[in-house]
C-alpha cells in the first residue's frame, strides 16, 4: 500500500512499510545529508534533449543518493567506516521542458489562501519573481541572471574542523566534483559553482553573524521528535506533505519528489555589527549581544530572548517555546522578542492567531508555511570569526517543500519582507533576512522585558540577494527512468 502523505505525524524510518518511499526518493529531504562541505554545480543543457537526458541518467547512475542509501551511508560511518561521498540532483522547469517533459495542470502552483501578493510559479524561473520577493537580479552574480539554469548537481562531504580551512576540503569531494563537471561540459554548461563549507563553533553549526543555525527545523521523522516533555509549547512535528508530493512523471504511487529553493545570500557582518552597536546605544545602552539578539530572536548560543535576557547556555539550544508569554496583543507591543525579530517573522508559532483570531484553522495554516531548510555557509573567515567581511561570505540557502508559492514564496514575501506582518502598521521588515526599501519604523522593547517602547527607523538590509533558482526534486524511479529513454 503506498505511503498516506497526508498523515500528520512523522514516520519512523526503520519501518518496513517505508522502504520502498525511501528507495524511491533523494535523499537529504526527510534528514539532512550532515556533510559540512558540499559543491553546487548549476547547469544549461546546450539544446539536445537526447543528449540531455543522458546526462542525466549518468549523474544518476554515479552520484545520485536515495535516502535509502543515505541510511545505510549513516549506518557505516556510525560503524566506524570513512564517510560516504552524498550526491542530489535538481532540475529546474526549464530544464525539465528541455527533456521533453509537459508540466500537468497546477504543477508547482499555489493552493493555500492566503497567497502572495503577487503570483509566483514554479513554471517561470526565480528572476520572474524579482518583485515579489524584493530582487534586484541586475545585481546578481553572472551564472544567474539570465534564468536559464536548467539543474543543479549537489555534491557533499566531510566534516569541518575549522571555522574555514579551504585545505580541509576532502580530496575525494574535489575530485568528484572535478568530473562531474568534466561530464557535464558536454551535453551541458556549467554556468554557476558555488562551494559550501559550514562554519562552526565548537560542534555547532553557526551562520556568518554568529549565531547557532538550524536550531527549528520541521521534524518530518521520529528520530528528530524531541522528548514529549520538550514540545509542549512548540511541537516541531510535521507530516510528509509538508516537503513531498508524488511524482507525476513515473506511474509509481511509492514515487515521490519535493520542490527545492536555492538562493545565495550574503552577509554584511561589518554592517551587522555596525546596527547591532546603533541599537544597543539607541535602547539606553543596553548590551550588544542582547540588541543583536533582539534582532535575530535568539542569542548566538540559542537561547530565545521570549525566555531569557543573556544567554543561557544550554546545550541543545532551548526550542521548547511560543510567542504567547511574549504576545503584544493591542494595545502593547512584545515585551521581550519583538514582531520583526528573523525567527519571529518566519515563524510566528501561533502570532497570527493571537493577533487576528481564527483559531485552530489559522494555526494549522500557518505551520503549513514551514520548510525543511538545508542550507550551508560560504566564504572565507578568520578562524575566531573574529573578522568583520562586508561582502564575500554568506548563506546558500536552500529549502525543500511541496509547494514553493504556498511556502517559501509566502514566507519571504507576505512574511519576512511585509511591514505590515505580524502587526498592521508597526513590524517592518525581518531585521535579518528583510529585502526591498524600508519604511516603517520599527518599535523594541525599551528595555527588554518592560512594557515601555521606542520607536527607531528600520534597519538597514543585511543581506542581499545574489542569485537563485527554482527547482523540482525528481524521485529517483523518474532519474533511473532516463537511461532508457536516452
Amino acid at each position: 500500500m503506498p505511503v498516506d502523505l497526508t498523515h500528520p505525524d512523522p514516520i519512523d524510518l526503520a519501518d518496513p512499510r517505508f522502504q520502498p518511499l525511501l528507495e524511491k526518493l533523494q535523499g537529504n529531504i526527510l534528514k539532512s545529508h550532515g556533510r559540512d562541505y558540499a559543491m553546487h554545480s548549476f547547469f544549461r543543457f546546450r539544446g539536445d534533449p537526447a543528449a540531455a537526458r543522458r546526462l542525466v541518467a549518468e549523474l544518476t547512475r554515479r552520484y545520485v543518493t536515495s535516502a535509502a542509501e543515505q541510511e545505510q551511508q549513516i549506518a557505516r560511518f556510525k560503524a566506524g567506516h570513512e564517510q560516504e561521498l552524498f550526491g542530489a540532483l535538481m532540475l529546474s522547469a526549464k530544464g525539465m521542458k528541455l527533456l521533453g517533459l509537459t508540466l500537468p495542470a497546477g504543477f508547482g502552483e499555489a493552493t493555500l489562501q492566503p497567497a502572495t501578493s503577487a503570483p509566483v510559479s514554479f513554471a517561470n524561473p526565480m528572476k520572474d519573481a524579482a518583485a515579489v520577493f524584493a530582487d534586484q537580479p541586475d545585481q546578481w552574480d553572472a551564472g544567474y541572471r539570465g534564468g536559464d539554469i536548467d539543474g543543479m548537481l549537489l555534491l557533499a562531504m566531510g566534516h569541518a574542523e575549522e571555522p574555514y580551512d579551504a585545505d580541509a576540503i576532502p580530496t575525494a569531494l574535489l575530485d568528484a566534483a572535478k568530473d562531474a563537471n568534466a561530464l557535464i561540459d558536454g551535453a551541458a554548461e556549467v554556468v554557476a559553482f558555488e562551494i559550501g563549507q559550514q562554519q562552526r563553533r565548537g560542534d555547532d553549526a553557526v551562520e556568518h553573524f554568529g549565531f547557532i543555525d538550524g536550531i527549528s527545523q520541521p521534524a518530518l521523522v521520529t528520530s528528530d521528535l524531541p522528548p514529549p516533555q520538550d514540545r509542549t509549547e512548540n511541537d516541531p512535528s510535521a507530516g510528509l506533505a509538508l516537503a513531498l508530493l508524488r511524482d507525476p512523471f513515473v506511474r509509481d504511487d511509492d514515487a515521490c519528489g519535493s520542490f527545492f529553493v536555492f538562493r545565495k545570500l550574503e552577509q554584511n557582518v561589518r554592517l551587522f555589527r555596525d546596527e547591532e552597536a546603533r541599537l544597543a546605544a539607541a535602547l539606553g545602552g543596553i548590551p550588544r549581544d542582547q540588541a543583536g539578539a533582539m534582532m535575530v530572536g535568539r542569542f548566538q548560543d540559542g537561547t530565545p530572548t521570549v525566555l531569557a535576557g543573556a544567554p543561557s547556555g544550554a546545550s541543545p539550544p532551548v526550542n521548547n517555546f511560543s510567542y504567547a508569554v511574549d504576545p503584544g496583543t493591542p494595545p502593547a507591543f512584545p515585551a521581550k522578542c519583538p514582531f520583526h525579530a528573523h525567527i519571529r517573522k518566519t515563524n510566528p508559532r501561533g502570532d497570527i492567531g493571537r493577533q487576528f483570531g481564527g483559531g485552530a484553522a489559522v494555526d494549522e495554516n500557518e505551520r503549513q508555511r514551514r520548510v525543511v531548510r538545508r542550507g550551508i555557509t560560504y566564504g572565507s573567515r578568520d578562524n575566531d570569526l573574529g573578522d568583520a567581511p562586508s561582502g564575500g561570505v554568506g548563506l546558500l540557502f536552500q529549502c525543500y517543500q511541496s509547494s514553493i508559492p504556498d511556502q517559501f514564496a509566502f514566507m519571504q514575501n507576505s512574511w519576512a519582507n511585509n511591514e505590515d506582518f505580524v502587526r498592521p502598521g508597526g513590524s517592518g521588515h525581518d531585521s535579518i533576512i528583510g529585502q526591498g526599501p524600508r519604511g516603517v519604523e520599527q518599535t523594541w522593547p525599551g528595555p527588554w522585558g518592560s512594557n515601555a517602547t521606542r520607536k527607531l527607523p528600520g534597519q538597514r538590509q543585511l543581506v542581499t540577494d545574489k542569485g537563485g533558482e527554482f527547482f523540482w526534486t525528481p524521485s529517483m524511479p523518474f532519474l533511473q527512468s532516463l537511461t532508457a529513454t536516452a
